[in-house]
């Protein structure tokens, strides 16, 4: 039960740290480039789209792209009108006198698979950028100021965390802390739990042995456990992982040691209600798995 407890929060950490919060990458993404002209801009645009992040596959025309779509092959449509280039080019001498004709036909038309948050989340954001690299390049070969494409709004230093966030280190803090819980809730309950089932706490009760020795040795050797868990998952997380941690260390030892101890007490109060492990674990992970939904630590679907 000690081997259990101590290395599966190291599993769950590894699993965790590799398949957790990576960027998604070869997405399948259907192209319907009707312009024609191979020295047009919008094959310099598809060019400046990462191959990392998305496979191209080219369509004739846009009804073929949303079928394979339908069909789940592609994640998206990305549309390109016959006469972008030129439009494209109008758009931008002709500023606020341009026609509307002239801005549909510069227009990048994408139609995605709305399905998963995550991946469209990423699509969205890696156009977004590829299309601003490919505009400044655009506006710098025309010898024009490449600022021009960049928005009106721009995000200063962040005032806590990067610019550009992983997800990995935003979920790491509530994976940590609820590795620790669950794991001191089970450990301590089905502790007590056994001992009760196999007469120890009767014959240590008939020894003379007080309730608050009971208790404290239980703590003792419920704490000593988790220090020895607590410990292989930061430095797994820190060292490992190399998942940064802003700020004093002892603050996140500290909080980590409380939070298990809360599971601890946890564990100790279902035990004296109930004598059987298969409702310990029951009672437990009913109450344990609302409040993780509720703490913010599956935000984003990502659970």
């Amino acid at each position: 039960l000690v081997f259990f407890q101590v290395f599966v929060p190291v599993f769950q950490v590894i699993v965790f740290c590799l398949c957790v919060g990576g960027e998604p990458f070869d997405l399948p993404m259907a192209v319907v480039n009707l312009e024609t002209d191979p020295s047009g801009k919008s094959n310099a645009f598809l060019q400046t789209i990462s191959p990392t992040t998305f496979i191209q596959n080219n369509f004739t025309n846009l009804s073929l792209a949303i079928e394979s779509v339908e069909r789940g092959e592609n994640w998206g449509v990305l549309y390109i009108p016959e006469t972008f280039t030129d439009s494209m080019v109008n758009r931008y001498l002709e500023g606020i006198a341009v026609d509307n004709e002239t801005i549909q036909n510069s227009t990048i038309k994408i139609y995605l698979d709305m399905t998963n948050q995550q991946v469209i989340a990423t699509i969205h954001t890696k156009i977004m950028e590829n299309f601003l690299t490919f505009a400044r390049q655009t506006l710098s070969g025309f010898g024009w100021n490449p600022d021009i494409a960049s928005p009106p709004i721009v995000l200063g230093k962040p005032v806590y965390g990067d610019i550009h966030p992983n997800f990995t280190e935003f979920m790491a803090p509530g994976m940590i802390l609820g590795i620790t819980y669950i794991m001191a809730v089970g450990l301590s309950a089905m502790a007590v739990i056994i001992e009760k089932k196999e007469g120890l706490l009767d014959r240590s009760w008939f020894a003379g042995v007080r309730s608050w020795e009971v208790m404290f040795s239980m703590l003792f050797s419920l704490f000593v456990t988790m220090l020895l868990q607590v410990a292989l998952v930061l430095v797994l997380t820190f060292k490992a992982f190399n998942i940064p941690c802003r700020g004093p260390v002892v603050w996140v030892v500290i909080a980590v040691l409380l939070t298990g101890l809360e599971g601890m007490s946890y564990g100790l109060f279902i035990s004296s209600i109930v004598n059987d492990e298969n409702i310990a674990m029951m009672i437990a992970m009913g109450s344990f798995y609302p409040n993780l939904l509720l703490s913010g630590k599956n935000s984003q679907n990502c659970i």
